[in-house]
């Protein structure tokens, strides 16, 4: 990767010739990334197309699960049964 120095000196010398051509170097610069989201735009489109459908998926609850609750009730009527034996 290119240090700051490096990449201030390459900016200030397309600015140089770009004044040189007659361009204004904003001008340039978003012609520049015009075209490189132009290039790009397979990317963003399948970026998209997987959001879609992300967002339009039905949101499905996780089902409750009653098999946890079942045996916390069968201890239940067990230590009743227990219980009751010894004050029977």
């Amino acid at each position: 990767m290119a240090t700051q120095r490096e990449q201030k000196d390459e900016k200030e010398l397309t600015q140089q010739l770009l004044r040189y051509q007659g361009q204004d170097y904003q001008d340039w610069l978003h012609e520049k990334h015009e075209e490189f989201n132009r290039e790009n735009s397979d990317v963003f489109k399948k970026l998209l197309t997987k959001a879609i459908k992300e967002k339009e998926k039905p949101k499905v609850e996780p089902p409750i699960r009653q098999e946890q609750e079942k045996p916390e009730a069968q201890e239940t009527n067990q230590d009743q049964n227990q219980y009751e034996g010894v004050n029977a």
